[in-house]
């Protein structure tokens, strides 16, 4: 999907297999998930708080670029690219949107000053605002060091463990922790959401 029109529009990136996967598709399907990638990112974009960094901190980073099923990798890019911040922090947790609060996997950045970058959509937020619109819930932090060590050890950017599963324990716990946290009220327990065509 890197076709896109001369203007200031965002551009969407596609690993191969994806573009690969959509070009099998009929047509019809095919125009409706590049719509969907068309949307990554709306509602974080359009909902948090976004900060200008420092030039160093935003070296490599692609603003109009759009990475949609690539947080692993374009975080981890981000967090070894960068081994001269410190207090830097690689994220991997568990975000999701409304109306329907149904959890994924995600990975982000964390830097000092309560600062999140974001990889899918190459752009950084107060930390407050990103955990808000996201509804994200932190499972494991990783140094610069970790990072390039569990890269090595993994052969990949990430995930590296199995936390989450997710279990319908964990959907719960997520629930709540995002009720706690910002007063969301979700309309039935997501165990009862997740799998369902509504």
């Amino acid at each position: 999907m890197r076709n896109s029109s001369t203007n200031n529009e965002e551009r969407v990136y596609l690993t191969r297999g994806a573009r690969a996967a959509i070009a099998r598709l009929d047509p019809s399907r095919r125009e409706a998930l590049r719509d969907g990638f068309r949307r990554v990112g709306w509602q974080l974009l359009s909902s948090a708080e976004r900060v200008s960094v420092e030039s160093g901190w935003a070296r490599g980073t692609w603003p109009r670029r759009r990475y949609p099923q690539q947080c692993y990798p374009k975080t981890v890019k981000y967090v070894l690219d960068h081994p001269e911040i410190q207090r830097l922090r690689l994220i991997h947790g568990v975000v999701s949107h409304p109306p329907h609060f149904v959890p994924l996997d995600h990975a982000w950045v964390e830097l000092p000053g309560d600062i999140v970058f974001d990889g899918v959509v190459q752009t950084f937020f107060t930390r407050s605002s990103y955990y808000s619109v996201m509804a994200a819930v932190a499972l494991d932090a990783y140094s610069a060091a970790a990072t390039r060590r569990l890269v090595d050890t993994h052969g990949r950017p990430g995930p590296w463990n199995a936390k989450w599963v997710p279990t319908a324990r964990q959907l719960e716990a997520y629930a709540a922790a995002v009720r706690t946290r910002q007063g969301v009220r979700i309309a039935a327990p997501l165990s009862l959401n997740v799998g369902r065509n509504r």
